[in-house]
């Protein structure tokens, strides 16, 4: 019992330093960390993981919020789509509030990065088939933009053939 106990401060600071690494390679949503940790040490209990992470989150080295904006600001450098990207956030167990506060701050023009996106892929010569157009249209679909936006963005690179 007596070596259980001595445990419990080695097992408390190897959680610790184990988040500690992970923040520092990137930021980390609480859910994942939990995560991480819970895999790499399953002797350890829910409670000693969430009781590490809430000391790390109230020291001000784990926060969602930093982490959510982080998260919206690499995947629009990216080029991903704003549905995308809300789902991926989504799976992380953050708020809404904090998903909307993060598009907020990374402002985006979705129609010019779709563009940015085709003709990455595809040359303005490919947007008059039509098979070609249709592929171009689920490829940004794929990458998490709206239906509306992929269409606009395969007619406006249609149109820049017209106009070459």
């Amino acid at each position: 019992m007596t070596k259980e106990l001595a445990a419990a401060p080695e097992l408390k600071l190897s959680l610790r330093r184990s988040a500690m690494n992970a923040l520092g390679r990137r930021e980390q949503s609480v859910f994942e960390l939990k995560q991480k940790l819970s895999q790499r040490y399953e002797d350890a209990s829910e409670e000693e993981i969430t009781e590490v992470i809430q000391r790390l989150t109230s020291q001000g080295l784990q926060s969602d919020e930093r982490f959510s904006e982080m998260f919206v600001r690499s995947r629009i450098n990216k080029g991903k789509g704003p549905n995308l990207i809300r789902r991926e956030l989504e799976q992380q167990n953050l708020p809404p509030a904090m998903l909307e506060q993060a598009f907020r701050l990374n402002p985006c023009n979705w129609q010019q990065s779709a563009l940015q996106q085709l003709q990455k892929k595809y040359s303005v010569s490919d947007m008059q088939e039509f098979a070609l157009r249709a592929k171009a249209t689920q490829f940004l679909y794929r990458r998490g933009f709206d239906s509306d936006t992929c269409s606009k963005a395969v007619e406006a690179l249609k149109t820049q053939t017209k106009g070459a």
